[in-house]
């Protein structure tokens, strides 16, 4: 024999109040835990890597010989490291050293510090000359093959150069273009990196060698 027809209509009724709630009480819950994550995502995906630092820069890596290219060079360099802080592509030029010593050989001019009356030092001390005298000559100006050195994201070239081409009076100055696709006219813009006298930690500039 059947149950009554009540019955069931009753049975079910009592199910969907039961179920409707508890399906809204997890669905929250995804919600509430999917938040953070979505907020995880969009900080990982971003175009800086390291937000604490510049999206590409020089660092200093440490100080020590370093095999002249030429006999008015001194033995005594700075060791470097251009570093890729963005997820692009980065391109630097660069050359053999053809010395043994590690690492590569980047072009880079050496730079004036310059005031409107002169020329001003890191320390902001303002000398009212045309500029600094005997400002030693960057790689730009040498006869090396240049070759386009990619950098992918997260990554990082070391190269050396003499002690006395980053002084108080003179900085360091690096072109780098982001890897993209060529054009059939015109030129990508280049970007400059610069390493200056502060850029050196207080400990190495005190030494006598970086003069």
């Amino acid at each position: 024999m059947y149950p009554p027809r009540w019955s069931t209509t009753t049975i079910n009724a009592t199910r969907i109040r039961e179920v409707k709630p508890m399906r809204w009480a997890v669905l929250a819950i995804l919600m509430t835990l999917s938040m953070p994550v979505s907020r995880n995502q969009a900080k990982t995906h971003g175009f800086v890597i390291d937000s604490s630092k510049p999206y590409v820069f020089i660092d200093f890596d440490h100080v020590g010989d370093r095999k002249p290219l030429s006999e008015s060079e001194s033995r005594w360099g700075l060791w470097l490291r251009i570093v890729n802080n963005c997820r692009v592509p980065i391109i630097v030029d660069t050359f053999d050293l053809g010395t043994g010593d590690p690492g590569l050989g980047v072009f880079y001019d050496v730079v004036p510090v310059r005031s409107h009356t002169g020329y001003v030092t890191a320390s902001g001390e303002v000398h009212s000359s045309e500029g600094p005298k005997s400002v030693p000559q960057g790689y730009y100006f040498s006869n090396q093959t240049i070759s386009h050195r990619v950098i992918p994201p997260g990554g990082n070239i070391l190269f050396s150069i003499p002690s006395n081409h980053v002084q108080p009076e003179w900085y360091l100055q690096v072109k780098f273009q982001f890897e993209s696709p060529s054009t059939s006219a015109g030129r990508q813009p280049i970007s400059l990196l610069e390493f200056l006298w502060s850029d050196i930690p207080e400990r190495f500039r005190e030494v006598g060698h970086l003069k």
